[in-house]
């Protein structure tokens, strides 16, 4: 996909004014993605992750597959908002899950990723709080 910002022949144009926009065409989505500090140890560069467009019906349309590819190396604050790292998810395939259509994408779609942590148990999701409690219930200052 291009975009030409100036179409007259022998225009005069400003210094620093974008002339044309060029993307091409087969190259994998990149997605920058937040993850929260205190969600960062369980993220590392190549894990996997599920990309859901808002724009696309999930129940029908499914998930693109992803890749983590780069992780920030500190945590960004913006005002009113928790520090989180900037993370970059690459969709290689921009087919979904569930169909066959190949997405459309534009510049500024909203995205909800889940990156795929280790499997968990119920019973140690259950367990987990009872294990930090123990620790400190008993004890006497």
């Amino acid at each position: 996909m291009s975009v030409v910002h100036i179409q007259t022949v022998g225009a005069v144009v400003d210094a620093g004014t974008v002339l044309a926009e060029i993307v091409p065409d087969e190259q994998a989505l990149l997605v920058k993605a937040r993850v929260l500090a205190e969600d960062i140890s369980g993220v590392y560069v190549d894990q996997t992750a599920q990309v859901a467009l808002s724009a696309y019906d999930v129940s029908r349309y499914g998930n693109l597959e992803g890749r983590v590819q780069r992780i920030a190396s500190n945590t960004t604050i913006e005002e009113g908002q928790a520090p989180y790292y900037q993370t970059m998810v690459e969709v290689p395939n921009l087919k979904f899950s569930k169909s066959d259509e190949k997405v459309e994408i534009v510049p500024g779609m909203t995205v909800v990723i889940d990156i795929i942590g280790k499997k968990r148990s119920v019973l140690s999701y259950i367990l987990t709080p009872l294990n930090r409690a123990s620790g400190v219930v008993f004890r006497e200052r």
